[in-house]
Formats: structure tokens, C-alpha cells, sequence
């Protein structure tokens, strides 16, 4: 299965968008490759996209989403016919892909360009170009799994309540709360820095920023469900999931109470877990 990076960076110049691109081939006699790309012009990209679409099974688009990357969004880059397209942010030098001697020692990117020991000869290491690849491919589903074990661990004395208030059962220390919000899209700046802080801390990524087109694309209506339902819980409005679950999913939980919300949710999460193909781990 053929897969291709296209990674839109600061290669060569930090200032400004050379609006060129490179291709480089993978050692090991893959038909893999990566695409590095300094642009400023989403059309650009998508046109990469258009050209490979038909020669690739699995399609990994970077967006840099700093200067002097940063008027190229998402939702402008197009989308595939044929392969699988996933799109991931990245920015300010502490994710998986830039390369760090102790933290990330199989990270591609340096100062301003592929880090020197990634490359042999003229191709690109396969076990960097794994590392990131299977950090960011498999990265969307496993922060909804772990959102989603880690707020029924917090819900799951619900099931023998009759009546509760919803924001009592979020970990404080693990910001619940706030990744519920990240996930429904609205958290501020202040906000995502104390979530960032919390993924050094304990070396995990919850930030769902780079997460919520895939979503989107694969999970359609059952993303938006999902949303809707934690968006009640951020309200702590437990009489709106149970009318919901009467309107609408009322063939599944017959009998809702507040002791229904725990498996509603698990319900939803599977839901949309179930249209990410990848392994979570």
C-alpha cells in the first residue's frame, strides 16, 4: 500500500513562501514518498493532491499552521477521489515531527529543513518517515478513544443516580472539561495552553485542532451527534440528553434516565470510533 507526506513548512526560508516543492523516496525499496513543500497558496497543494490521488492508497497532508504557512487552511486544499486524505496540523517545534535528540530522536524536521539524520544518501530514513506517519495517521482516533474512556471513567457513577449535576463528575486534573470543549471546537488560546500543559506533563496529545476535519469527512452526521451531546454536558444540561435519547434514540434506550447518559455516550463514541479504520494503538 502506497503511501505519500506532503509536509507544507518553512523549508528553506523562514520568512517567507518559496512556493516550491521536493519529492524524496524512502529507502527500503518502498514505493513511498514525501513531498516538502514551502507554499502559501492552498491551490498549490491541491493540486499535488489532484496529481497523486490516482498513485497513492493513503494520502498524509502537514499543514504548518505558522507563519509563513499560515494563510493556507484546510478547508481550501481540496480533497481525493481515490486515496484515503488525512490532514494534520502542526506547529511551534514541540510535536512528534520535529526532530529532538532525547525527546523525538526519529523526527523529520530541524531548524529549516529535513533534520540531516533522517536522510541517507539521497532518500529519506524509513523509520523516521514511520514515526511520524504512524504517530499522525493513528493520532486522531486515539485522543476520541482516550477522551472517551477517560470522561466514562469520570460519568460512570451516573448509572446508580437519579438526579446529578453533570460538571461534579469531571477530573479536574485531567481537564476533562476543557478537552470536551477542545473536541466541540471551542476552546480560547488560554485554554489551549493549560491543555498543552498537560500533554507535557504527562506525555500524551489531547488537543483535537489537528482532528476535527477527519472527523468531519469520515464520521459526517455521527461527529455532529456526538458533539451535540457534549455540548450538553459543558452546559451540565442533563434533561436535554435524556429528551434526546427519547426523540431520537429511543429504540436503543427504551427507559432513559440520568442513568442512561453513561452507555448513550459510549454508544456515540463508538459510533464515530467505528468510521476510523486505523488501530487506535
Amino acid at each position: 500500500m502506497a503511501r505519500i507526506m506532503i509536509i507544507n513548512w518553512k523549508f528553506g526560508d523562514y520568512k517567507k513562501a518559496t512556493n516550491k516543492h521536493n519529492i524524496c523516496d524512502i529507502e527500503g525499496g518502498t514505493d513511498d514518498k514525501l513531498i516538502c513543500c514551502n507554499y502559501d497558496d492552498a491551490s498549490k497543494l491541491g493540486e499535488i493532491i489532484t496529481d497523486y490521488d490516482k498513485k497513492f492508497n493513503e494520502l498524509l497532508l502537514m499543514l504548518h499552521s505558522n507563519a509563513p504557512n499560515d494563510n493556507v487552511k484546510r478547508v481550501d486544499v481540496g480533497s481525493c477521489d481515490k486515496a484515503e486524505l488525512k490532514i494534520c496540523d502542526f506547529a511551534g517545534g514541540s510535536d512528534p515531527i520535529y526532530y529532538v535528540q532525547d525527546k523525538r530522536p526519529k523526527g523529520l524536521l530541524g531548524e529549516n529543513d529535513l533534520v540531516k539524520i533522517a536522510k541517507t544518501k539521497n532518500k529519506i530514513k524509513k523509520e523516521h518517515f514511520d514515526f511520524v506517519w504512524n504517530h499522525y495517521w493513528k493520532l486522531c482516533k486515539k485522543k476520541l478513544y482516550e477522551l472517551k474512556e477517560d470522561l466514562l471513567f469520570c460519568l460512570y457513577p451516573l448509572s446508580f443516580q437519579d438526579k446529578a449535576i453533570l460538571s461534579d463528575y469531571l477530573n479536574k486534573e485531567m481537564l476533562i472539561e476543557l478537552r470536551i470543549k477542545d473536541f466541540v471546537n471551542k476552546t480560547n488560546e488560554e485554554e489551549k495552553i493549560k491543555i498543552k500543559k498537560l500533554e507535557e506533563k504527562v506525555n500524551n496529545y489531547f488537543l483535537f485542532s489537528d482532528c476535527h476535519g477527519n472527523y468531519q469527512q469520515k464520521g459526517g452526521d455521527l461527529y455532529i451527534n456526538l458533539k451535540r451531546t457534549l455540548e450538553h454536558i459543558l452546559s451540565n444540561d442533563s434533561r436535554k440528553i435524556i429528551t434526546l435519547i427519547k426523540n431520537e434514540y429511543n429504540h436503543i434506550f427504551p427507559e432513559p434516565s440520568i442513568k442512561t447518559i453513561p452507555e448513550f455516550i459510549r454508544y456515540q463514541f463508538d459510533e464515530l470510533l467505528n468510521t476510523l479504520d486505523e488501530p487506535v494503538y
